[in-house]
């Protein structure tokens, strides 16, 4: 079986494991009244389960899996706008309002969603694509991921709301997927993703005008920084010598 619909089978299949256990551990922790008790659990063995069978079928190389000492780090501009993003939940001040385990199952969640889906959003879906669609597949990684947060409808979230937040996600996934894309090099993705995530549980809740202007500025970065990205060769100390 060839590599491309290894992963792109792994892309269904987890796709669809993923949103079914996600919400079925969200509503077993509201049951016991433990916020965020299962959404850990799942997450944590949902990692374990991707990594073994990554590593059966040889492909933890191939998904990006590689030391970014092979990065060119001036090239890429130092991650800076990574960076920016992942803590513009932050710009306004933070706040602690639960315990200290509550944060820690908060933040182990946050740090296993932002792995699982870059894993399957980017690393997968982009492989399962042959070479010379591979760009297509960074629009269309972009486009699903954002697509995807219209659902947050179907749980009553306010329509303009959810409309910036699949602004804000499809720019990050454009980001993130011409980042893997031109580097073949996923934990920066993983950790812009889990950081922002984690950041978001700390994150001031405000709707001022100052909000909407810094969610603009942070969709911007993300777009310029995808088309710089995407306009550069293989960005590698290799592939610059």
């Amino acid at each position: 079986m060839k590599k491309q619909e290894i992963s792109l089978r792994f892309t269904f299949y987890w796709l669809i494991l993923y949103l079914i256990g996600i919400n079925a551990a969200v509503v077993l922790s509201q049951a016991v009244g433990t916020e965020n008790l299962f959404t850990a659990i799942f997450g944590c063995l949902f990692v374990t389960a991707m990594l073994i069978c990554l590593r059966k079928y040889n492909l933890l190389k191939v998904s990006g899996f590689q030391s970014v000492r092979q990065l060119n780090h001036r090239e890429l501009l130092y991650y800076l706008p990574m960076l920016i993003y992942a803590g513009s939940n932050l710009w306004f001040g933070f706040q602690v309002k639960n315990s200290l385990s509550h944060i820690t199952l908060i933040s182990i969640s946050m740090l296993c969603v932002g792995f699982i889906e870059e894993m399957i959003f980017r690393a997968c879906l982009i492989n399962a694509l042959s070479p010379k669609y591979k760009k297509a597949a960074v629009f269309i990684s972009a486009l699903l991921f954002g697509g995807l947060h219209m659902l947050n409808l179907l749980g009553g979230a306010e329509f303009y709301i959810t409309l910036l937040q699949v602004l804000n996600t499809a720019s990050f996934g454009l980001m993130c997927a011409a980042f893997y894309y031109r580097t073949n090099c996923i934990m920066p993705c993983i950790l812009c993703h889990g950081i922002y995530n984690v950041c978001d549980t700390f994150m001031i809740e405000q709707l001022s005008s100052g909000f909407y202007l810094a969610q603009g500025l942070v969709i911007l970065i993300s777009l310029g920084y995808a088309a710089y990205l995407l306009v550069q060769p293989m960005i590698t100390k290799a592939s610059l010598r």
